[in-house]
């Protein structure tokens, strides 16, 4: 499920500390109760403050990711270069264990314990679009987006090694990037870099 995304609606910075922190401690209670040992949130990093706050409130900082604006709608992208024997799309249809497969040949962990109805059922969400490249009937790599409101997040993004070096990578990315601009129409799709 999508994260709850919160921002109090008032100017005086003392009392938006004091809403966040109620909000956060109710959540934290129900997680306790709910049996979970662990809350992640994700704070952008750019916004110094939101960091400090969650650091004050007992949190550490596992990982960091920077977000970096991949594309715009208005400005214009090269076409994607065509690549001999290799197709770019949506991959509505593809099917829950090739999505695995090629999830744990990328090297990825985070989704390799879900079930095949996992998979199918979090593909099916509106909002998530399954773009693959495929030389044939073989999967070569695939990208998702997450869509949100006017803008998208890159959220997953990967080629196998036998398609990396042949400008196969950066062809499949200004596809999945003019796809989202052009044909969702999409203001900006942002991409997460460790």
């Amino acid at each position: 499920a999508d994260p709850l995304m919160i921002g109090p609606l008032v100017p005086d910075e003392q009392l938006a500390d004091l809403y966040v922190r109620a909000l956060l401690g109710y959540g934290l209670d129900l997680s306790r109760e709910g049996g979970l040992t662990h809350v992640r949130v994700k704070v952008d990093l750019g916004e110094e403050r939101g960091l400090s706050f969650f650091l004050n409130q007992g949190f550490q900082l596992l990982e960091s990711r920077q977000y970096i604006l991949a594309a715009r709608r208005g400005i214009r992208r090269p076409a994607p270069t065509p690549i001999e024997g290799v197709r770019f799309g949506l991959s509505p249809a593809m099917l829950s264990s090739d999505y695995l497969r090629l999830y744990q040949e990328l090297g990825w962990t985070e989704r390799l314990a879900w079930t095949r109805p996992q998979v199918f059922e979090h593909l099916q969400q509106p909002g998530v679009h399954l773009l693959s490249a495929r030389a044939v009937e073989t999967y070569l790599g695939f990208s998702e987006l997450q869509v949100r409101h006017d803008s998208a997040e890159l959220t997953n993004f990967g080629v196998l090694p036998a398609f990396r070096g042949r400008g196969g990578v950066s062809a499949f990315l200004e596809h999945v990037l003019t796809f989202a601009v052009e044909q969702l129409e999409l203001e900006r799709v942002w991409v997460a870099t460790l």
